[in-house]
């Protein structure tokens, strides 16, 4: 029996055009289109990411980046890998407080801190369960102790970590 392989937005168009649809917000059809010019998920979704950072339309990073490495677009575009890393954090935090309604301070100021959206969206689902500062939730969790064991060592069920 051969094994399944699980399909990643790398390598399945549709998942890939729906990641990015609801990551950034650009129509699937327009993205289906650059994807059909031969930009990868991977290359899209830097292109988007630059295109917020600059706040310029996505179009004009496409057609820049037909003539250019990152490094000439950023210095065309006034960009440092700062304004890179501040725009990812901005970008997370507006994706957590319009999807999961998580305050988009509370989320930038723990990035910044070093913790990833990851750890901040699951320690923010458990706080919603418990009355405990999020700081303290943030310190259970290590690489050897997972969101479910944090949530079950504090009295939850392990899905609480999940919504």
């Amino acid at each position: 029996m051969a094994e399944q392989i699980k399909k990643t937005p790398m390598n399945d168009r549709e998942t890939a055009i729906a990641r990015l649809e609801f990551d950034f917000g650009y129509r699937a059809e327009a993205i289906a289109a650059y994807m059909d010019a031969g930009n990868s998920y991977l290359e899209l979704k830097n292109c988007m990411l630059h295109a917020y950072a600059a706040k310029v339309p996505l179009e004009k990073i496409i057609e820049m980046r037909k003539l250019y490495g990152w490094a000439k677009i950023n210095y065309q575009l006034g960009l440092s890998a700062q304004d890179l890393w501040e725009a990812n954090i901005e970008h997370q935090a507006d994706r957590m407080e319009k999807f999961m309604g998580l305050d988009r301070k509370i989320v930038i100021e723990w990035m910044h801190k070093g913790y990833g959206v990851h750890q901040v969206k699951r320690a923010s689902f458990i706080a919603r369960h418990i009355d405990m500062p999020l700081k303290d939730i943030l310190a259970l969790k290590t690489r050897q102790i997972k969101w479910p064991e944090v949530a079950v060592s504090l009295g939850l069920r392990p899905e609480d970590c999940r919504e």
